[in-house]
């Protein structure tokens, strides 16, 4: 196992998560096409609302792509490890089982541009980025 596996699993060990679906204002959507567009709008513009699965899809890239930047990683391999969030997020789906909707979000972002950085900029993936952070115990990363 990586340490920075191990050191999720301890964070996740000692520490209250403030982020627990139950608590927060939310809604479900499971058509494909809705996943698609809330996941790309994640990475494009302020969302306001928080609609399941697609900010899981969304969350899940995030995570990934600091994965891969931080500890060297293959992103598809972290986007493919069903103990990803270890088994925090219901609504996580690896990327085997969902391909085509990851597939799809990722061409629609720019991902595979050789210049695409992540929009920190954007509340929701400056939140979603310090919360790795902590998690992972890593500092800013400079590209």
């Amino acid at each position: 196992m990586q340490d920075y596996k191990l050191q999720q699993m301890y964070y996740n060990k000692i520490t209250t998560h403030t982020d627990d679906i139950c608590e927060l204002e939310h809604s479900i959507d499971l058509l494909d096409k809705a996943i698609i567009d809330y996941a790309v709008n994640y990475f494009k513009t302020e969302v306001n609302t928080l609609i399941f699965p697609g900010k899981s899809f969304a969350v899940a890239i995030i995570y990934s792509y600091w994965i891969h930047k931080y500890f060297g990683t293959p992103f598809f391999e972290s986007l493919d490890d069903p103990q990803l969030f270890l088994k925090t997020d219901k609504y996580f789906v690896p990327y085997s089982k969902a391909k085509y909707i990851y597939d799809d979000v990722l061409k629609k972002i720019s991902f595979y541009n050789p210049d695409f950085k992540m929009n920190t900029n954007l509340s929701q993936i400056k939140a979603t980025t310090t919360y790795f952070r902590l998690e992972f115990n890593v500092g800013e990363y400079v590209d």
